[in-house]
């Protein structure tokens, strides 16, 4: 993938592997929010074809992250595990992203729904955001690969929203 300045301008900092795995719990958050089996189905519909769709361009489409000049020796633990497990062909889209993004979206839009007050919309769009930070931070990903993840996650969430839509239309 080729790398732009963003990612020249990312620093590997390991200790924010933290955030990066965070994800695991962030994307549960909407499905405690979520009052009905429809909409719950919804939410879990628009993960699905998101994640089809991320392994069928990875399929089509392999792409692999550069080789950092980092020594990941000096990195024990985590950060080593991630590289030492990572697939080399799945970069693009980051569906860490698109997840972070999807999820950020969804539960928005739930706060939104039970009018939570703003702080917790901020801290929401903060964690999202620090999510998708990471995969720069961790040289998971490479800048495009963050772009479309983007485009990924907001196009998913986009369909995903007019199927709620028209399902409480014909409700």
């Amino acid at each position: 993938m080729p790398v732009f300045a963003p990612d020249r301008w990312a620093p590997l900092l390991p200790w924010t592997v933290w955030v990066y795995f965070s994800l695991w719990v962030y994307i549960c958050l909407p499905s405690t929010l979520i009052e009905s089996k429809g909409l719950l189905k919804q939410y879990f519909r628009g993960a699905f074809w998101m994640a089809a769709i991320g392994i069928a361009i990875f399929i089509v489409f392999p792409t692999s992250t550069p080789q950092w000049t980092a020594d990941w020796a000096g990195y024990p633990g985590t950060l080593t595990f991630m590289k030492d497990a990572e697939l080399s062909r799945n970069a693009c889209p980051s569906l860490h992203v698109s997840f972070a993004l999807f999820t950020a979206l969804w539960l928005d839009w739930l706060l939104r729904r039970i009018r939570a007050t703003a702080p917790w919309r901020w801290g929401n769009a903060l964690w999202a955001a620090a999510i998708i930070v990471t995969t720069l931070t961790t040289k998971q990903h490479v800048f495009i690969d963050v772009v479309f993840g983007v485009l990924l996650g907001g196009a998913i969430f986009a369909v995903n929203m007019y199927w709620v839509w028209r399902d409480q239309r014909l409700a």
